[in-house]
């Protein structure tokens, strides 16, 4: 599937604030109009997150950390480039958001350890990997253009004006379609009612 799996929201740029030896990353969203969803997002480049030095990270920190980078949009970008960001909430009015994976992306791992208080227990160690971010210049989608980006990734995901934004996105070609459900957050994919329907 081609569905976004976001972190909870500010996890990752809060741990890069709390760890990362770069500034803080900020993210904006613009609008071309009051009445308008947000047409454009990016967040500060403020540093090469994989090259970063980070302090006091724990055991459990380290885990957290390798996961961010995997999910972080800006891997591979130019020095200064602003990070890309998606929305998450599928209504292009949310936050812009840096980190996600794409569920086919994300990969489960899991061992079994002994168990600190009983010798012949073990518990289940299960590690998440991400094996590229969504978006991004090493993603997938970042090949493609308004013409075929939503064969990547849902148009809800996209800002309205991003220079990936699916074509019918941006010209709202698909507002007025009538359906009980969006399939895949794709508002040209709808499950509609056709028993009234001569």
């Amino acid at each position: 599937t081609n569905r976004v799996i976001f972190p909870v929201l500010g996890f990752c740029r809060s741990f890069v604030k709390a760890f990362a030896e770069v500034p803080e990353p900020l993210c904006g969203a613009w609008r071309l109009a009051d009445d308008m969803d947000y047409s454009f997002a990016a967040c500060t480049n403020t540093g090469d997150l994989w090259r970063a030095s980070w302090h006091d990270l724990s055991y459990v920190d380290g885990d957290s950390r390798r996961i961010c980078l995997e999910l972080w949009f800006g891997r591979d970008l130019p020095r200064g480039a602003p990070v890309p960001a998606l929305t998450q909430a599928g209504d292009g009015d949310s936050f812009p958001v840096m980190f996600g994976c794409q569920a086919k992306d994300l990969v489960l791992e899991s061992h079994r350890v002994p168990w600190v208080f009983f010798f012949d227990m073990f518990a289940l160690k299960v590690r998440l990997r991400c094996l590229r971010p969504a978006f991004g210049p090493a993603s997938a989608a970042w090949g493609t253009t308004p013409l075929n980006s939503s064969l990547v990734l849902p148009p809800s995901n996209f800002f309205r004006f991003d220079s990936r934004s699916p074509i019918e996105r941006q010209v709202d070609a698909c507002a007025n379609l009538l359906g009980g459900k969006r399939c895949l957050g794709d508002p040209c994919f709808v499950v509609g009612d056709i028993r009234n329907i001569s």
